[in-house]
């Protein structure tokens, strides 16, 4: 499963040199579902990014920005307390970089000249960015998307992942950390389907969302004011395949392999409590606050009853109280 880059240009080797981030709004922090799970990053406000799309004005002016180049944002004396795109990046010429299926069907188009590609993994493609100016934030332009209809995953509170379906990079939520493309039309023979995967990489964390005239956003940041950079080598992973479910598989392993930062299931062993039959209380003690030492024994005493004894009790959220 590979993805072919079109008109990719490689980085500068020598990036520029980092500037101090002035002060910005406290953001949260997340644990991406691909590279980094259980990994917090600096300690910063965990807040919901849904509600600060919709309440907070800085994240509605960004979410509301639709240059055609990314966009590093930074702190700055405005009204938002984010640079504007003139005052973050000096002019640059516009270098349209294209990604492309194996079967050469478009998956994105016209991406911010901000990013370069890196194709010699053959399980897919790597995209990285390079800014002229540091900052611990950016949101980039990452181009038209292309496809029939997809999935995707977003985070819509600090625990929870939701799927969502569309067809355009308008029905792609804020804080999407998975999205999988059907790339061909109904019925065709020719079944091709596109994996994009935002990274987790060293310091910084990424997403995806969309902007308001329909373009694929990239939201990068470290969640840390005095942590900011550059340039970031592995930002996105981008593959394609006939077979989504090997599809996913196989990008997987490609960012496991080239992040060193987590292990897939085929390279963990399974813990030897797998092979007993086991409870856990969640949504078996309702109301959550009710997880106690009686209810948890009445659940054991009835599992047993019923022929079925639990070898392994997990006990869930709600003990606590």
């Amino acid at each position: 499963s590979t993805c072919t880059a079109a008109g990719s240009r490689s980085p500068s080797t020598t990036p520029a040199a980092l500037r101090a981030a002035k002060r910005t709004p406290p953001l949260h922090s997340s644990f991406a579902p691909c590279c980094g799970l259980g990994r917090p990053l600096p300690a910063v406000g965990l807040q919901s990014l849904r509600y600060l799309r919709q309440r907070s004005p800085t994240m509605m002016a960004m979410n509301n920005e639709a240059g055609e180049t990314g966009l590093a944002v930074q702190s700055s004396e405005t009204e938002t307390g984010f640079a504007t795109e003139k005052e973050s990046m000096s002019p640059r010429v516009p270098e349209p970089t294209d990604v492309v299926s194996n079967n050469q069907r478009p998956i994105l188009s016209q991406i911010s000249d901000m990013f370069f590609q890196d194709a010699r993994d053959a399980r897919g493609t790597f995209l990285g960015f390079e800014s002229e100016t540091g900052a611990n934030l950016f949101d980039l332009n990452l181009g038209t998307l292309h496809c029939h209809r997809l999935l995707t995953c977003s985070r819509q509170k600090l625990w929870w992942m939701n799927p969502s379906w569309g067809s355009s990079a308008s029905d792609i939520p804020a804080e999407s950390q998975f999205v999988l493309l059907q790339l061909h039309e109904a019925g065709s023979k020719d079944e091709e389907y596109a994996i994009i995967l935002p990274l987790v990489s060293g310091d910084f964390r990424t997403c995806l969302t969309s902007s308001a005239d329909g373009r694929l956003r990239l939201r990068v940041e470290s969640g840390d004011e005095a942590t900011v950079t550059d340039k970031l080598e592995n930002a996105v992973f981008i593959a394609s395949g006939s077979d989504p479910f090997a599809l996913t598989q196989q990008s997987f392993a490609a960012v496991a392999a080239r992040l060193q930062t987590f292990r897939v299931r085929e390279g963990k062993p399974l813990p030897p409590s797998l092979d007993y039959f086991g409870w856990c209380t969640w949504d078996a003690l309702l109301p959550y606050r009710s997880v106690d030492g009686p209810g948890i024994l009445k659940g054991l005493k009835s599992l047993a009853a019923g022929g079925a004894p639990a070898r392994v009790l997990l006990i869930d959220d709600g003990w606590q109280d």
